[in-house]
């Protein structure tokens, strides 16, 4: 995953994606469906979002990737980990 040109994660059902998660701890690149979670996974993220019914769509973001490789992204992934555990403790210790 961590030389990959970029992170697919093509989903039509999706909980939380731990694949989205590692993805962005490793900076990498992400073209995921716009599934309503993905969208507020990736919400400060900068990422593609595609149909996840349009082949087509997907294929021309994927084609377009291989053609201008895209660079690693630079995202602070240290700074979700802490409001994550922030929210957490706040949620334990009410």
């Amino acid at each position: 995953m961590n030389h990959a040109i970029a992170v697919i994660q093509p989903s039509l059902f999706e909980g939380w994606s731990t694949v989205i998660e590692d993805a962005k701890s490793m900076h990498q690149p992400i073209v995921a469906s716009n599934l309503k979670i993905h969208q507020e996974q990736l919400k400060h993220y900068k990422s593609v979002l595609f149909d996840p019914t349009n082949a087509e769509e997907l294929a021309s973001f994927l084609e377009a990737y291989l053609k201008n490789q895209p660079p690693k992204m630079n995202y602070d992934y240290a700074s979700d980990i802490k409001t994550f555990a922030q929210s957490f403790m706040s949620f334990i210790n009410e």
